[in-house]
C-alpha cells in the first residue's frame, strides 16, 4: 500500500528534516511504523 501525505503535512516534515535529525528520526520511525501495522492496531472487533 503507497501512503500519500496531505501537503501540509508534507511542508511540517520538510521543515522537521532541516531540525534536530533525533526528533526526525524518531517522527519518521513512528511514521513508518503506523505506514506498516497501523490497521493491525485497531481495537475495535470486526465482523
Amino acid at each position: 500500500m503507497q501512503v500519500h501525505y496531505h501537503p501540509l503535512f508534507e511542508h511540517w516534515l520538510t521543515e522537521l528534516a532541516t531540525g534536530d535529525d533525533e526528533i526526525f528520526g524518531e517522527v519518521m520511525a513512528l511514521l513508518v511504523a503506523l505506514e506498516q501495522h497501523g490497521r493491525a492496531l485497531d481495537d475495535e472487533t470486526r465482523s
